[in-house]
């Protein structure tokens, strides 16, 4: 008896170390080798040999004869095994035969189910957070879709570190007086990642707070899906990355603001009772107590990422707050509950600037630079290798690099020669586009403008693309993207970024009333979404594939029925720009633009500005009348651009004429007020603008301001435009009185006075002051 217990105790003692063997994945690796093997050389004896034995043993000899036949299959099966098991076992060393890659790629999947039967939640957890962020999107475009680790390209970060959340200007550290020192740290903060920042989170608790804004499609989403994608395959301790370990919950506004507003739950309610459970099999993971409130109360735990605070309804029921302050102070909360974890918000500009709560207000700001030559290059030769990779039936065929290689210099030859073309492609949502475009119709030349190349998507969508497929659409192109026109137009009157299914229905019935058409809606709208792919289903509601496709038919629409109308009713509103800016580039706009500089506000007169250079971009032929009318209205544009600068520096507000020249320079260049001008901004900035500018400083100044007076004085002292001398620019500074006694003075402590100031005391930019004496130079100023 004690021998035999002492059996058993051994056997549930080996049981145990078996069982603890395959939570290692090297054991559990060999073990499954091992089992598989065995598996496919016994396999046939196992279902006819042991019958041959058996009715032979029985004395049934027909049933032998006939069993037979299939026993000497099973025999030479036993026989080919063997080489079919050296071939495999070559398999399981170096994985590179061919012949047993299906079994190898089932074992495989057999050893993933397991791991995640002995997996903790953290990793259960991260296996659906990833599942969630595998594949890159381009919206509208999904016959392909890329792994997002084969074509993502990261992305660079500007922000300026000295101007608090506010926009006032903060004093200048001591450590960045020279010119030479500040050219250097602007190098490397206008080229910051996204992991420079979470570097510092552990450390410095202002790095645990930050807001990343960017104009629709600069790739807000795609760097925080590839951010989730890093930290859930635990890749964040390797290079390039090397941060600390945070635990990712990316939470899209567009998908949980119904439940912020109307459920109003805490954050840990909202990523175990909501976010968890929507993920690709979370509603299999099951969570211990508190568990995302553990996380976030750990210094540094959780990494929370909320995508699109511009996709938030920016009005709401009448009578009651609006939901963008709603959710903004929601979001402040959270931070205020929570003050370990990392937080991170993405946004439209003009969202954030005008509607985020101020109390609530992030720490840091950054803006999403656009794609440099090297980026793009790189995102296309990604794209395409990819690309030719999924359509080819071998893969690792030297032909499949050659054919990509051919594509992407193809279209980078396009790129480079074609200014408007390439300054597109500096969107990644844009430039996504330009290769899909560049790949349906390969040789082809694209188009150069916005407008354009959605024009050329609508027709790839609706006709092209159905046609190559030998898909039969229901309604003929035009009138199909009539009917997406009109849901268009509806969407952004009733400022609506999704719709939901019983809304969408009636108004689809209605453009196919309009039409006199008899399809059912319900089958109009199946097409739109799995054939057009325009419309994109989330839950039981309806979007556009991207809002710039809902912005671009809605313009369509109104130019197709002369409602000019509403954009002069709603010009003040963010929801209406793009569609505003659309129909610029469609439309003859000078009467707009014309009615706009009416209503004598800032606001106007930068929208009549920015509409303006839609219409020069458009390049139309015209009557030499309305020529006339255009020209004049440049002039008009132009005069009503600097008339606030212009009456400060009438009535002597030099302070403000200063920080008016800054918001000038920064909308010229196309930046946001809170961002700063980049050495690339100041090196490429327009001539006729930075003339315009120094006059005005110039004239009312009585030759006293300027940046024509300012080179004067850099020249004076020994400077030369473009280089850097740190005594140099110290000499400079005690000139023009920018410093006093050896010590750099802050902002506000400058003289914003004729009398009294130094000789070229003003404008002050901060920043990148030698490179505008270079400009200076180069515009004869």
């Amino acid at each position: 008896m004690a021998e035999e217990q002492s059996d058993k105790e051994e056997s549930k003692s080996e049981k145990q170390q078996d069982t603890s063997d395959l939570a290692s994945p090297a054991k559990t690796q060999k073990w499954l080798n091992n089992v598989t093997i065995t598996l496919i050389q016994w396999f046939p004896l196992g279902s006819s040999g042991w019958l041959l034995v058996s009715f032979i043993k029985d004395s049934h000899i027909m049933q032998a004869l006939i069993t037979f036949p299939l026993t000497s299959l099973a025999v030479a099966w036993t026989a080919y095994s063997k080489g079919f098991l050296a071939k495999l076992q070559a398999i399981y060393e170096g994985r590179g035969d061919k012949d047993a890659e299906s079994l190898v790629n089932w074992q495989e999947k057999l050893d993933q189910a397991i791991k995640w039967q002995l997996a903790g939640t953290e990793d259960k957890y991260l296996h659906c957070q990833g599942n969630e962020v595998d594949f890159s999107r381009t919206e509208g475009l999904n016959t392909f879709k890329p792994l997002l680790k084969d074509v993502f390209v990261p992305l660079e970060l500007s922000g300026n570190p000295w101007r608090s959340p506010d926009g006032h200007d903060l004093p200048m550290p001591g450590g960045f007086h020279s010119q030479k020192s500040i050219q250097e740290f602007l190098q490397k903060a206008d080229q910051l990642r996204i992991w420079d920042i979470l570097k510092r989170s552990p450390q410095e608790s202002i790095y645990r707070s930050m807001v990343i804004q960017a104009w629709g499609g600069y790739g807000k989403t795609t760097l925080l899906r590839h951010v989730t994608y890093i930290y859930c395959q635990k890749l964040y301790n390797q290079p390039p990355y090397k941060v600390p370990q945070l635990l990712p919950v990316l939470l899209d506004f567009r998908q949980w603001q119904k439940v912020i507003l109307e459920e109003k739950p805490d954050l840990p309610t909202l990523i175990e009772k909501y976010h968890l459970p929507y993920l690709p099999g979370g509603k299999d993971v099951k969570l211990p107590p508190n568990w995302a409130k553990h996380w976030l109360s750990q210094k540094a735990g959780m990494l929370v990422m909320f995508d699109g605070f511009d996709e938030v309804k920016e009005q709401g029921k009448e009578g009651e707050e609006k939901p963008r302050s709603l959710v903004s102070r929601w979001v402040g909360q959270q931070m205020r509950d929570y003050p370990n974890a990392v937080f991170i918000l993405t946004s439209r500009p003009a969202a954030y600037r005008l509607d985020f709560d101020p109390e609530s207000k992030f720490n840091l700001s950054f803006y999403i630079k656009g794609l440099n030559a090297d980026q793009r290059e790189r995102f296309i030769q990604s794209w395409y290798l990819s690309r030719e990779k999924h359509f080819s039936a071998d893969p690792n065929h030297p032909a499949v690099s050659t054919e990509a290689y051919r594509r992407t210099q193809d279209l980078l030859q396009q790129l480079t020669s074609r200014p408007e073309l390439e300054d597109l492609a500096k969107s990644p949502l844009m430039l996504a586009i330009i290769v899909n475009l560049h790949a349906s119709y390969d040789g082809a030349s694209l188009p150069d403008r916005r407008v354009d190349l959605y024009r050329a998507i609508i027709r790839l969508q609706l006709g092209d693309r159905p046609l190559a497929k030998k898909i039969d659409l229901l309604l003929p192109l035009q009138d199909s993207q009539r009917v997406l026109q009109q849901l268009a137009l509806f969407m952004v009157q009733g400022t609506l970024s999704r719709i939901e299914e019983y809304l969408l229905l009636a108004q689809l019935r209605k453009g196919l009333d309009f039409l006199d058409s008899t399809v059912e809606n319900a089958e109009f709208l199946k097409q739109m979404e799995e054939v057009s792919e325009l419309l994109v289903k989330v839950d039981h509601e309806y979007e556009f594939a991207h809002r710039h496709f809902q912005s671009y038919l809605s313009a369509c629409e109104i130019i197709d029925t002369n409602q000019e109308s509403l954009l002069l009713a709603n010009w003040q509103k963010t929801e209406w720009k793009d569609t505003i800016l659309m129909y610029a580039s469609l439309a003859n706009a000078t009467q707009f633009i014309t009615n706009l500089l009416e209503f004598e506000q800032q606001a106007a007169r930068d929208l009549a500005y920015e509409c303006f250079k839609c219409l020069k971009a458009a390049n139309r032929r015209i009557d030499p009348n309305l020529e006339q009318a255009i020209i004049a209205l440049e002039s008009t544009v132009e005069t009503s651009l600097y008339q606030q600068l212009e009456t400060f520096l009438k009535n002597g507000q030099w302070k403000e004429a200063d920080q008016e020249t800054s918001r000038l320079m920064l909308q010229i260049v196309g930046k946001e007020a809170d961002q700063w001008l980049s050495v690339e901004d100041i090196q490429n900035f327009p001539c006729e603008d930075l003339r315009t500018l120094d006059k005005l400083w110039v004239d009312y100044s009585n030759g006293k301001f300027g940046f024509s007076v300012q080179k004067k004085v850099w020249m004076d002292c020994g400077g030369v435009p473009g280089q850097y001398d740190s005594d140099m620019y110290e000499k400079f500074a005690d000139q023009v009185g920018w410093q006093r006694g050896g010590d750099w003075l802050n902002y506000d402590d400058l003289t914003f006075l004729l009398d009294g100031s130094n000789h070229a005391h003003l404008p002050y930019l901060m920043l990148q002051r030698v490179t505008i004496f270079s400009r200076a130079t180069t515009c004869n100023l």
